[in-house]
């Protein structure tokens, strides 16, 4: 059945939770993201897809906290989470995805 929440936090570049990924309900496939930072912190937190052992691929970024979710139609697509290099300058930040 797999996995019903990942979650990391974020302490600096090239840090990603787990894969994981939706599941079927409504008609859709639906993660939620919740993306909380300490005060101040400066980084992108992307939301990444992958089909199978394909390659990564960012399809949203955030700079600031966020609460709403992902839906996606392909069966065993995987999401992560987290901050790719380059992309971190400062602060921690709470990320999860959660089906």
């Amino acid at each position: 059945m797999g996995n019903k929440a990942v979650e990391k936090t974020v302490g600096g570049a090239d840090q990603f939770s787990d894969p994981i990924s939706p599941t079927f309900g409504h008609g859709e496939h639906t993660l939620n993201i919740s993306i909380l930072g300490s005060s101040g912190w400066d980084a992108e937190i992307h939301i990444q897809r992958r089909f199978g052992a394909g390659a990564w691929r960012t399809v949203d970024y955030f700079k600031t906290d966020f609460e709403g979710n992902v839906s996606d139609e392909e069966e065993g697509v995987q999401y992560r989470i987290g901050c790719p290099a380059g992309k971190y300058t400062s602060g921690d930040i709470e990320t999860r995805l959660s089906k």
